[in-house]
């Protein structure tokens, strides 16, 4: 049994863009036979989540990125003593 790839495949850009369109067609119109309403369960939670939006005063988020003047700092001064000589 031989498997074929794609490199052993030449198809050329007209039939390649047929071919899209053709799948693209079927699956338009596949899917358009499945669109139905949003759940009733669903509306409901959306709808809560608007009341909560409304209830809740409005507050700017604190800043996840620290300011300049929190991270700007002098390096502290490191002494190395090693022990091994007395300079």
């Amino acid at each position: 049994m031989t498997v074929k790839t794609a490199a052993h495949l030449a198809i050329d850009h007209i039939h390649s863009r047929a071919i899209c369109d053709e799948i693209g067609e079927r699956l338009g119109y596949m899917l358009k036979k499945d669109v139905s309403e949003i759940p009733a369960h669903l509306l409901r939670l959306i709808s809560r989540l608007d009341e909560q939006d409304r209830e809740l005063p409005i507050v700017a988020s604190p800043s996840i990125v620290p300011s300049f003047d929190e991270t700007w700092h002098q390096a502290p001064e490191v002494n190395v003593d090693f022990g091994l000589f007395d300079l």
